[in-house]
Protein backbone atom coordinates (compact mmCIF):
# COMPACT_ATOMS: atom_id res chain seq x y z
CA UNK A 1 0.00 0.00 0.00
CA UNK A 2 1.11 3.86 -1.21
CA UNK A 3 2.25 6.16 2.09
CA UNK A 4 -1.33 8.27 1.00
CA UNK A 5 -3.30 5.06 1.22
CA UNK A 6 -1.91 4.50 4.65
CA UNK A 7 -2.14 7.60 5.99
CA UNK A 8 -5.85 8.65 4.93
CA UNK A 9 -7.01 5.32 5.36
CA UNK A 10 -5.76 5.84 8.84
CA UNK A 11 -7.82 8.85 8.79
CA UNK A 12 -10.65 7.20 7.82
CA UNK A 13 -10.36 4.28 10.32
CA UNK A 14 -9.73 7.09 13.50
CA UNK A 15 -12.95 8.66 11.72
CA UNK A 16 -15.07 5.75 12.03
CA UNK A 17 -14.61 5.46 15.67
CA UNK A 18 -15.37 2.26 16.29
CA UNK A 19 -13.24 -0.85 17.20
CA UNK A 20 -11.08 -1.46 15.47
CA UNK A 21 -11.15 1.50 13.22
CA UNK A 22 -7.40 1.09 12.38
CA UNK A 23 -8.11 -1.66 10.62
CA UNK A 24 -11.19 -0.95 8.64
CA UNK A 25 -9.16 2.85 8.05
CA UNK A 26 -6.26 0.44 6.43
CA UNK A 27 -8.81 -1.35 4.04
CA UNK A 28 -10.42 1.79 2.73
CA UNK A 29 -6.88 3.48 1.78
CA UNK A 30 -5.95 0.26 -0.28
CA UNK A 31 -9.34 -0.35 -1.89
CA UNK A 32 -10.45 3.20 -2.62
CA UNK A 33 -7.20 5.31 -2.81
CA UNK A 34 -4.68 2.86 -3.61
CA UNK A 35 -6.75 1.15 -7.04
CA UNK A 36 -5.82 3.03 -9.77
CA UNK A 37 -8.13 5.64 -10.95
CA UNK A 38 -9.00 3.71 -14.11
CA UNK A 39 -10.11 1.33 -12.36
CA UNK A 40 -12.34 3.15 -9.58
CA UNK A 41 -15.97 4.53 -10.43
CA UNK A 42 -18.09 6.66 -8.42
CA UNK A 43 -20.19 3.48 -7.62
CA UNK A 44 -17.48 1.43 -6.84
CA UNK A 45 -15.97 4.03 -4.62
CA UNK A 46 -19.31 4.11 -2.73
CA UNK A 47 -19.60 0.51 -2.65
CA UNK A 48 -16.21 -0.01 -1.19
CA UNK A 49 -16.73 2.49 1.59
CA UNK A 50 -20.37 1.48 2.71
CA UNK A 51 -18.87 -2.61 2.29
CA UNK A 52 -16.49 -1.08 4.93
CA UNK A 53 -18.69 0.33 7.33
CA UNK A 54 -20.93 -2.46 7.04
CA UNK A 55 -18.21 -4.68 8.37
CA UNK A 56 -16.88 -2.32 10.80
CA UNK A 57 -20.69 -2.01 12.12
CA UNK A 58 -20.60 -6.10 12.51
CA UNK A 59 -17.34 -5.57 14.38
CA UNK A 60 -18.64 -2.84 16.50
CA UNK A 61 -21.88 -4.82 17.53
CA UNK A 62 -19.68 -8.49 18.22
CA UNK A 63 -17.67 -6.51 20.11
CA UNK A 64 -20.63 -4.84 22.26
CA UNK A 65 -22.34 -8.24 22.73
CA UNK A 66 -18.94 -10.00 23.77
CA UNK A 67 -18.55 -7.18 26.55
CA UNK A 68 -22.09 -7.05 27.94
CA UNK A 69 -22.04 -11.24 27.54
CA UNK A 70 -19.13 -11.35 30.21
CA UNK A 71 -20.57 -8.90 32.62
CA UNK A 72 -23.56 -10.86 32.43
CA UNK A 73 -21.76 -14.21 33.27
CA UNK A 74 -20.20 -11.97 35.98
CA UNK A 75 -22.84 -10.89 37.28
CA UNK A 76 -24.54 -14.57 37.68
CA UNK A 77 -21.35 -16.23 39.10
CA UNK A 78 -23.02 -16.32 42.82
CA UNK A 79 -26.20 -17.35 41.55
CA UNK A 80 -28.15 -14.18 41.20
CA UNK A 81 -27.91 -10.51 39.67
CA UNK A 82 -28.52 -7.98 42.21
CA UNK A 83 -29.46 -4.37 41.19
CA UNK A 84 -26.36 -3.21 42.06
CA UNK A 85 -24.47 -5.40 39.49
CA UNK A 86 -27.66 -4.06 36.94
CA UNK A 87 -26.42 -0.56 37.92
CA UNK A 88 -23.09 -1.12 37.54
CA UNK A 89 -23.37 -2.72 33.81
CA UNK A 90 -25.56 0.21 32.91
CA UNK A 91 -22.90 2.81 34.08
CA UNK A 92 -20.12 1.15 32.05
CA UNK A 93 -22.50 0.85 28.85
CA UNK A 94 -23.75 4.34 28.85
CA UNK A 95 -20.73 6.46 30.93
CA UNK A 96 -17.76 4.13 29.52
CA UNK A 97 -19.11 2.80 25.99
CA UNK A 98 -21.18 6.23 25.91
CA UNK A 99 -23.72 3.79 23.60
CA UNK A 100 -26.55 5.54 22.08
CA UNK A 101 -29.94 4.11 22.27
CA UNK A 102 -30.46 1.35 19.71
CA UNK A 103 -25.87 0.00 21.10
CA UNK A 104 -27.62 -0.09 24.36
CA UNK A 105 -30.54 -1.52 23.27
CA UNK A 106 -28.26 -4.36 21.82
CA UNK A 107 -25.87 -4.70 25.06
CA UNK A 108 -28.99 -5.00 27.69
CA UNK A 109 -30.66 -7.85 25.24
CA UNK A 110 -26.68 -9.73 25.00
CA UNK A 111 -26.86 -9.31 28.91
CA UNK A 112 -30.15 -11.08 29.56
CA UNK A 113 -29.49 -13.76 27.04
CA UNK A 114 -25.94 -14.81 28.54
CA UNK A 115 -27.10 -14.62 32.26
CA UNK A 116 -29.38 -17.38 31.27
CA UNK A 117 -27.51 -19.09 28.54
CA UNK A 118 -25.59 -22.92 29.18
CA UNK A 119 -21.84 -21.15 27.34
CA UNK A 120 -19.26 -20.05 29.93
CA UNK A 121 -17.94 -16.93 30.39
CA UNK A 122 -14.66 -18.59 28.08
CA UNK A 123 -16.40 -18.29 25.12
CA UNK A 124 -17.42 -14.37 25.40
CA UNK A 125 -13.92 -14.16 26.65
CA UNK A 126 -12.09 -15.33 23.75
CA UNK A 127 -14.63 -13.38 21.06
CA UNK A 128 -13.65 -10.45 22.92
CA UNK A 129 -9.94 -11.57 22.81
CA UNK A 130 -10.40 -11.89 19.21
CA UNK A 131 -11.29 -9.11 18.29
CA UNK A 132 -8.66 -6.38 20.20
CA UNK A 133 -6.31 -9.09 19.32
CA UNK A 134 -2.68 -8.89 20.97
CA UNK A 135 -3.72 -5.17 22.80
CA UNK A 136 -2.39 -6.55 26.39
CA UNK A 137 -3.90 -3.43 27.45
CA UNK A 138 -7.57 -3.73 26.74
CA UNK A 139 -7.88 -7.20 27.94
CA UNK A 140 -6.59 -5.72 30.92
CA UNK A 141 -9.19 -3.09 31.44
CA UNK A 142 -11.69 -5.63 30.58
CA UNK A 143 -10.60 -8.10 33.65
CA UNK A 144 -10.81 -4.69 35.49
CA UNK A 145 -14.32 -3.75 34.95
CA UNK A 146 -15.39 -7.38 35.15
CA UNK A 147 -13.73 -7.02 39.12
CA UNK A 148 -15.43 -3.98 39.65
CA UNK A 149 -18.62 -5.82 38.52
CA UNK A 150 -18.43 -8.27 40.86
CA UNK A 151 -17.49 -6.62 44.23
CA UNK A 152 -19.96 -3.91 43.76
CA UNK A 153 -21.54 -5.67 46.61
CA UNK A 154 -18.68 -5.11 48.64
CA UNK A 155 -17.37 -8.41 48.40
CA UNK A 156 -15.98 -11.46 46.24
CA UNK A 157 -17.96 -15.01 46.03
CA UNK A 158 -15.47 -17.93 45.64
CA UNK A 159 -18.02 -18.65 42.82
CA UNK A 160 -17.75 -15.14 41.46
CA UNK A 161 -13.62 -15.32 42.06
CA UNK A 162 -14.05 -18.70 40.00
CA UNK A 163 -15.53 -16.82 37.29
CA UNK A 164 -13.04 -14.25 37.33
CA UNK A 165 -10.01 -16.81 36.94
CA UNK A 166 -11.39 -18.44 34.04
CA UNK A 167 -11.94 -15.55 32.43
CA UNK A 168 -8.79 -14.07 33.09
CA UNK A 169 -7.52 -17.48 31.37
CA UNK A 170 -9.81 -16.75 28.45
CA UNK A 171 -8.03 -13.26 27.78
CA UNK A 172 -4.77 -14.82 27.98
CA UNK A 173 -3.64 -13.15 30.67
CA UNK A 174 -1.30 -13.79 33.83
CA UNK A 175 -3.17 -15.16 36.77
CA UNK A 176 -1.10 -12.53 38.81
CA UNK A 177 -2.59 -9.73 36.91
CA UNK A 178 -6.32 -10.63 38.74
CA UNK A 179 -4.70 -10.48 41.96
CA UNK A 180 -2.81 -7.16 41.31
CA UNK A 181 -6.73 -5.88 39.56
CA UNK A 182 -8.40 -6.90 42.81
CA UNK A 183 -5.48 -5.69 45.39
CA UNK A 184 -6.45 -2.10 43.40
CA UNK A 185 -9.78 -2.45 46.39
CA UNK A 186 -7.79 -2.91 48.88
CA UNK A 187 -8.68 0.24 51.69
CA UNK A 188 -5.33 0.48 52.75
CA UNK A 189 -1.94 1.15 51.31
CA UNK A 190 -1.07 -1.65 49.50
CA UNK A 191 -3.74 -0.45 47.05
CA UNK A 192 -1.56 1.55 45.50
CA UNK A 193 1.19 -1.27 45.34
CA UNK A 194 -1.42 -3.26 43.61
CA UNK A 195 -1.87 -0.35 41.00
CA UNK A 196 1.72 -0.61 40.32
CA UNK A 197 1.50 -4.50 39.85
CA UNK A 198 4.27 -4.63 42.84
CA UNK A 199 4.67 -5.13 46.70
CA UNK A 200 5.97 -3.53 49.36
CA UNK A 201 9.07 -5.77 49.23
CA UNK A 202 10.05 -4.99 46.23
CA UNK A 203 13.16 -2.27 45.65
CA UNK A 204 12.68 1.45 44.66
CA UNK A 205 14.37 0.26 41.22
CA UNK A 206 11.61 -2.56 40.54
CA UNK A 207 8.66 -0.32 41.28
CA UNK A 208 10.36 2.25 38.89
CA UNK A 209 11.12 0.04 36.16
CA UNK A 210 7.43 -1.21 36.41
CA UNK A 211 5.78 2.73 36.67
CA UNK A 212 7.76 3.55 33.23
CA UNK A 213 6.13 0.43 31.93
CA UNK A 214 2.93 0.85 32.99
CA UNK A 215 3.39 4.92 31.56
CA UNK A 216 3.96 3.30 28.16
CA UNK A 217 1.02 0.85 28.15
CA UNK A 218 -1.56 3.39 29.26
CA UNK A 219 -0.24 7.11 27.98
CA UNK A 220 -3.11 8.58 25.99
CA UNK A 221 -1.15 9.32 23.11
CA UNK A 222 -0.67 5.77 22.83
CA UNK A 223 -4.04 4.53 22.93
CA UNK A 224 -5.00 7.01 21.17
CA UNK A 225 -2.67 5.91 18.37
CA UNK A 226 -4.13 2.58 18.11
CA UNK A 227 -7.03 3.49 16.79
CA UNK A 228 -9.65 2.66 19.26
CA UNK A 229 -12.77 4.27 20.15
CA UNK A 230 -12.58 7.63 21.80
CA UNK A 231 -14.56 6.32 24.82
CA UNK A 232 -11.70 3.29 25.47
CA UNK A 233 -8.91 6.17 25.63
CA UNK A 234 -10.65 8.24 27.98
CA UNK A 235 -11.15 5.14 29.87
CA UNK A 236 -7.49 4.39 29.69
CA UNK A 237 -6.48 8.48 31.11
CA UNK A 238 -8.11 7.42 34.14
CA UNK A 239 -5.90 4.54 34.76
CA UNK A 240 -3.44 6.55 33.74
CA UNK A 241 -4.23 8.98 36.55
CA UNK A 242 -4.52 6.36 38.88
CA UNK A 243 -0.73 5.26 38.32
CA UNK A 244 0.72 8.35 38.53
CA UNK A 245 -1.66 9.07 41.68
CA UNK A 246 -0.58 5.85 43.18
CA UNK A 247 3.61 6.27 41.67
CA UNK A 248 3.63 9.83 44.02
CA UNK A 249 1.79 8.42 47.15
CA UNK A 250 4.32 5.41 46.70
CA UNK A 251 7.79 7.36 45.79
CA UNK A 252 6.79 10.03 48.79
CA UNK A 253 6.43 7.57 51.35
CA UNK A 254 9.92 5.79 50.78
CA UNK A 255 11.55 9.07 49.94
CA UNK A 256 13.05 8.51 46.67
CA UNK A 257 13.19 10.64 43.04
Amino acid sequence: MSCAGRFWGTIIGAALGHLPGAIVGFLIGYFVIDLPSAQRRPEELREAVNAAARRQEELNVRFIRAVASMLAKTAKADGRVTEEEIQVSDAFFTQVLRLDSEKRRIAVEAFRKAKDSPLPIEHYAKIFRELVGDDVTMRREMLHVLVTLARSDGRLDPNETRVLERACRALDLPTSCLSEIIGTFADDFSKYYAVLGCSESDSDETIKERYRRLVKEYHPDVIAGKGLPQDFVDFATRRFQEIQEAYSKIKAARGFR
